[in-house]
């Protein structure tokens, strides 16, 4: 009877474990890798440009823009430069 405790808390322990590693993977796997350099998007083997990215993976066009921060440090350097 105490054997078939001890076995019985070791796989409690174990699938507790499995489960929580299990998590971990699917919570990694949602991440989106960006190229620290390029910017580009590495999905399923193959890297593609950003735009390209969401023009097949959401089926949505793209533009550029500044965010109010860049625009702020562009026009400081702009006005350093005159």
């Amino acid at each position: 009877m105490m054997e078939t405790a001890a076995i019985t808390i070791v796989g409690i322990v174990v699938i507790s474990f499995t489960k929580c590693l299990m998590q971990r993977l699917f919570y990694l796997d949602g991440f989106l890798r960006v190229c620290a350099w390029c910017r580009k998007i590495g999905r399923d083997g193959e890297w593609s440009s950003l735009e390209d990215y969401f023009d097949r993976g959401f089926d949505i066009q793209t533009s550029h823009g500044m965010c109010p921060e860049c625009l702020g440090k562009f026009a400081e350097e702009i006005e350093q430069a005159a």
